[in-house]
């Protein structure tokens, strides 16, 4: 019994923390507002776009990263491949999550260099040394500065301002509901016909809190069992634990709350109109992200998806398991 009690336990850690590094994989492909357009923005929306966001009031903490996604052929002295290229100007992290390997990934506005997927270096080169190496994508010469890790034939090249890009990805922190200041934004700079804004954090949120679950189990569990011992009767220094550890969880959760954005937390925990929003939101969420034409980022954070679904499930049902046995045990010993 103890041995099963074991397995399963482990299996629960396990699939718990690849669930968590699931979620972790999927928040960064969103950092927060996704404007996606099918037509350019031109220089001059872009620089009406970055004065609107200095005369905003508190709006100079969103910065916008700018992308384009190409789909094309690389050549290097050796090799063509196929390639998908996400041109970009702006912060990386915010246009595609890729881990690092070597080198670094073009600055801000640096144009004529690249960082490249492990598969198209292999593709390519035959070998995952490829820094200072030189390619050509349709027509364009970029040098490679850097390697990160991806199954998938990616090149991140860096380009200035006035390329003219369809994609931008807002981040940092409003303390207004970001999609309403987005829009705000976009129709000061003229571009708010021809976008569509994806806002996918009801539904990261949800998986999160799924993904979570069986954390929230183990505590319950754990609580049930020193509320059983307390009843039993138990050494003061365990009841003065308990009550110390729930004083110390009452300080500590009003200021875990105002870590929170104002646009998360409800003005009244006792509005129903809100809670009873989530839901909708939730599925207004999924149905703009399958509606969109998938780039990159929307193909990896799909399989991440998938991965948090099937890896949270399994820590959900090794949790519950944990919990029947131990409501078993405790029904026989009475």
């Amino acid at each position: 019994m103890k041995i099963r009690k074991a397995v399963l336990l482990l299996a629960c850690a396990v699939s718990w923390g690849i669930a968590v590094w699931f979620a972790g994989r999927l928040w960064a492909a969103y950092p927060l507002v996704s404007v996606r357009s099918d037509v350019p923005v031109t220089g001059r929306q872009m620089e009406a776009l970055r004065s609107a966001l200095r005369q905003e009031d508190g709006a100079s903490a969103l910065v916008p990263a700018f992308w384009s996604q190409a789909e094309g052929s690389a050549e290097s002295r050796w090799e063509t491949c196929g390639i998908t290229a996400i041109l970009y100007c702006g912060e990386y992290d915010a246009v595609y999550p890729a881990v690092l390997l070597e080198g670094r990934f073009p600055a801000a506005q640096e144009n004529g260099k690249c960082a490249v997927s492990t598969a198209a270096a292999w593709q390519l080169w035959g070998s995952e040394d490829v820094l200072g190496q030189e390619l050509e994508i349709e027509g364009d010469i970029y040098r490679v500065c850097g390697l990160f890790r991806s199954s998938a034939s990616l090149a991140l090249c860096g380009e200035s301002l006035d390329h003219g890009f369809s994609n931008i990805e807002f981040w940092g922190g409003y303390a207004a509901p970001p999609v309403e200041t987005v829009q705000q934004l976009l129709r000061a700079a003229g571009i708010a016909q021809q976008v569509t804004l994806y806002f996918p954090f009801p539904w990261m949120a949800a998986l999160t809190a799924y993904a979570l679950c069986p954390a929230g189990l183990v505590l319950l569990a754990a609580a049930r069992t020193l509320g059983g011992r307390v009843r039993r009767g138990c050494p003061k220094e365990t009841c003065w634990f308990v009550l110390g550890g729930a004083f110390l969880l009452a300080l500590v959760l009003p200021a875990l709350l105002r870590l929170l954005p104002p646009w998360i937390t409800p003005a009244r925990w006792s509005d129903f109109s809100y809670w009873g929003g989530l839901l909708p939101a939730v599925g207004k969420a999924i149905e703009t992200g399958f509606s969109l034409n998938p780039c990159a980022k929307d193909v990896l954070a799909k399989w991440n998806t998938l991965g948090l679904l099937i890896a949270a499930t399994l820590a959900n049902a090794a949790a519950g398991k944990l919990m029947l046995s131990r409501q078993q045990k405790n029904s026989t010993n009475l």
